[in-house]
């Protein structure tokens, strides 16, 4: 793991990203597996974004290289996705508007 894939380098750099655009309305987890969890919780005025093993409304599954490829531009959700790369758990919804602002 590089420094760029570690659970507090992601879950600064997810932080960031929504920090800056209008709260998902939602739960979501992102689970890296051996890496840890990125919660976001979109549900006041302003996202908090930690480490925290709750229920969400979303559970999206991917490792920590695909999260970070995802975040720089270099890995394509909906490709990732089809090939099995991000396993998606509950509200389909959640995911796609988190894709959305990870992509701006």
């Amino acid at each position: 793991m590089t420094d760029a894939t570690s659970l507090t380098a992601l879950t600064d750099r997810v932080r960031t990203l929504v920090g800056q655009q209008s709260p998902l309305g939602h739960t979501l987890t992102l689970d890296l597996g051996d890496t840890g969890r990125v919660f976001v919780d979109g549900t006041d005025a302003d996202s908090v974004v930690d480490n925290r093993e709750t229920l969400a409304a979303c559970t999206i599954t991917l490792s920590a290289e695909t999260l970070a490829g995802l975040l720089d531009g270099t890995v394509d959700g909906g490709a990732a996705f089809m090939n099995g790369q991000i396993k998606v758990a509950g509200d389909f919804q959640v995911a796609l508007a988190l894709a959305g602002m990870l992509s701006e």
